[in-house]
């Protein structure tokens, strides 16, 4: 009897506590917390740039927040500053052994080396001249998924999504035309730093943190970047010049998942993840693109920056230069080969090649 009251007591308790929403020993359970980490800075606040946009530093940041709220506070990733736990070179490496959970975000040129299908994720050169394009090769073309099956041997999840649609050379240096890149150190990732060679001009592989610095030492002549850089990393103080036309490609941009907390995760989380994290990162690059211009404007305006665009004729060169370098990238392996014919395909679809 007393074995009956005293169950029937402890159902009324539960009863109460749920009644209540007391139930703080579960809810401390069902919480995740990842420690995640981006590769660029936050932007202070801003009156021109209400809300939570923060250039692209901030990315990580909103995308913390939103699955915050979007899995009910289960799912919580705690981001520390840029550098902290992980340099830019060491992304993957950092994701594959567990160091870090969430990057948020990072730039696949830094791992090529690596990873060489990472060459057709970042863009190659003039394949996707909008955000749009480059959505449509991922997502509908079918490049995200082969992509997330190459990542899996490094024991990472990747979120790809298009950043910026204003990529190009900003330089300390007069760039009217590009054979004045000629004998000049330019930092460029991955396939562009080809591109660079052919114009004449010296690579050099650098985290965009020490570009700022290496620009005002004179060590580094310019780079390829987006235009929301020159805000974002003050490279309109030691830059004079941002080639706008061509548009070199739309930034291909990477969030990683530490693949094995990522199949920890409830079944529902997972597919927030997989199903509703493109879309929101569209969303996020659509913003950026205009930001980009925003940014822009008022230096040109200013006379702060000299906007270029290159002739019709050099930018016609300089696009047949860009999408021949496509096949150098496929030689890298028997994986790059499928994923460039994927782009070629889509190419052929839109009228930019034969």
């Amino acid at each position: 009897m007393r074995y009956m009251r005293l169950k029937k007591a402890t159902g009324v308790l539960v009863v109460l506590g749920l009644i209540l929403g007391v139930q703080p020993c579960i809810a401390q359970q069902n919480v995740i917390h990842w420690k995640g980490q981006g590769m660029y800075a936050d932007l202070p606040p801003q009156k021109d740039f209400p809300g939570w946009f923060a250039g692209s530093g901030g990315a990580g940041k909103f995308f913390a927040d939103w699955i915050k709220r979007r899995s009910n506070g289960r799912l919580i990733i705690d981001m520390v500053p840029p550098g902290s736990v992980v340099k830019a070179r060491e992304s993957l490496n950092a994701i594959r052994t567990g160091s870090i959970d969430f990057i948020g975000h990072t730039y696949a040129g830094f791992y090529s080396g690596q990873m060489p299908e990472a060459n057709v994720q970042i863009g190659l050169p003039f394949a996707w001249e909008t955000a749009d394009e480059m959505w449509d090769g991922l997502y509908r073309w079918g490049l995200d998924k082969e992509l997330k099956k190459i990542y899996a041997e490094h024991n990472a999840y990747p979120i790809t999504w298009p950043m910026g649609n204003i990529y190009g050379f900003g330089t300390s240096f007069d760039i009217s035309t590009p054979e004045m890149m000629k004998g000049k150190r330019i930092r460029a990732l991955g396939i562009y730093g080809a591109m660079v060679q052919k114009l004449g001009g010296s690579p050099a592989v650098l985290p965009m943190p020490e570009l700022y610095q290496a620009l005002m030492l004179g060590t580094i002549d310019g780079g390829i970047h987006g235009a929301g850089s020159l805000q974002e990393s003050k490279l309109s103080e030691p830059e004079k010049f941002f080639v706008t036309y061509p548009n070199l490609n739309t930034i291909g941009n990477t969030f990683l998942i530490n693949l094995k907390k990522f199949e920890a995760l409830p079944e529902d989380i997972k597919t927030i993840i997989r199903e509703d994290a493109p879309y929101i990162m569209k969303g996020w690059a659509s913003d950026y693109s205009n930001y980009a211009r925003r940014v822009l404007t008022p230096l040109v305006d200013k006379g702060v920056i000299k906007e270029v665009r290159w002739s019709e004729a050099d930018a016609a060169r300089i696009r047949q230069m860009g999408i021949g370098l496509w096949d150098v990238v496929a030689k890298k392996s028997p994986r790059t080969a499928k994923l460039v014919e994927i782009v070629k395909a889509q190419a052929r679809a839109l009228g930019k090649i034969p």
